[in-house]
């Protein structure tokens, strides 16, 4: 029975560092050509690469002396209350927040930026692209010891651009949040006026009706009056015409009692009255509050502050993209690694090549990867 030869590993030898090393230089020349090759690209990158600057504003609600002339003519006479600033810094962090605040942007200062030929793009691209240049923040308040400000970040191709956007972009937020609280303000406002427009109406028409009635009152009891010959009051100790609210003759039956001298006097009164207003209760304070409420709609309210910078809005120097330190850094660590790895691989295979004969070296890169198997397969079991 012939045995079988049980193939012997061989240890390889192990590559001590002085061994790395002294491959590395001797394929020095390799390494450095793929460093500078990846350096090249890099600095394509650069070159090639839209810089990109970026500019943030951190706002803050604003003072109260900044809201004051909102707050004109809102005081306890008239009712009104007035707006904190708060409350006005509210109505920004919404709309500052809100997708009109962007649609804004984009209509009117993106879009106006771009040349003819990149409009031609499809609107969801723009819209997409657009959304990257302009991040806004609300406050965090997890972070204890800061201050809870609002933070707008705008970003563009040029840092002239990126300042005039993210002014653009506040003012117009600014803008609209001040016409929605004005409105808002004016709303309220003009219903109350309406309110007392109404009152001093239903007040006069209640009046001139009363007026009325009591006319026609003192006509009936002047009739019968004339009637029974009656000229003067009838008085008696126990009813006094001291007065009609004291008198027992109020009512229609008895008014005639008063005499016909009484009663066509004050008939002659109310037929010539063309005014009520001095004998209806609470009518002028109606009436100030009415003007006081009108000249806070006509007053100017716009001269007020919706928000506030925390700090001035500083041009940028330096773009945020694209980062050459990084990306030099990058290049050169990349292609430090790759250049080794490479040399490691060439080392290998020139290593490989020299311990064969040349005729079988020659041989072996020739042969299919198959072929070899099968000769060494039929050399070791003649082995």
């Amino acid at each position: 029975m012939r045995m079988e030869a049980i193939p012997v590993i061989q240890p390889q030898e192990e590559m001590s560092l002085i061994d790395l090393f002294q491959v590395c230089v001797r394929r020095r020349r390799l390494i450095l050509a793929v460093i500078a090759a990846c350096l090249l690209i890099g600095i394509a990158a650069i070159v090639f690469m839209t810089p990109r600057y970026e500019v943030e504003a951190r706002i803050d609600r604003p003072y109260e002396n900044e809201v004051a002339l909102l707050n004109l003519g809102r005081t306890s006479a008239t009712g009104l209350g007035s707006f904190s600033s708060e409350q006005v810094f509210g109505y920004f962090a919404r709309e500052v927040l809100s997708g009109q605040a962007f649609e804004r942007f984009f209509q009117e200062l993106y879009l106006p930026s771009l040349s003819e030929e990149q409009r031609q793009a499809p609107e969801a691209r723009l819209r997409k692209a657009a959304q990257t240049l302009v991040v806004v923040r609300p406050p965090d308040e997890r972070r204890k010891g800061q201050l809870p400000l609002y933070s707008v970040k705008l970003a563009a191709d040029d840092p002239e651009k990126a300042v005039q956007w993210t002014t653009g972009f506040l003012e117009r937020a600014a803008h609209d949040a001040k016409q929605k609280l004005i409105a808002d303000a004016r709303a309220g406002l003009e219903v109350s006026i309406r309110n007392a427009r109404r009152d001093l109406e239903e007040l006069r028409l209640t009046a001139q009706r009363k007026r009325l009635d009591r006319a026609q009152q003192l006509r009936e009891a002047l009739t019968v009056a004339n009637a029974v010959g009656l000229r003067d009051p009838q008085v008696t100790a126990v009813r006094p015409p001291s007065s009609d609210q004291a008198s027992p003759f109020m009512d229609g039956s008895s008014l005639y009692a008063r005499g016909a001298k009484s009663l066509a006097a004050e008939l002659g009164v109310l037929e010539d009255r063309v005014d009520d207003d001095a004998f209806i209760s609470g009518l002028r304070d109606t009436e100030s509050k009415l003007r006081l409420w009108e000249s806070v709609l006509q007053s100017d309210a716009g001269k007020f502050d919706v928000y506030r910078l925390d700090a001035e809005i500083v041009t940028p120097v330096d773009p945020v993209k694209p980062r050459k330190e990084l990306i030099l850094t990058l290049g050169l660590t990349l292609g430090a690694i790759g250049g080794i790895l490479l040399a490691f691989i060439v080392e290998a295979i020139s290593s490989s090549r020299a311990k064969l004969p040349p005729s079988q070296a020659g041989a072996l890169f020739r042969e299919r990867p198959a072929e070899r198997s099968i000769q060494a397969d039929r050399a070791h079991s003649v082995a």
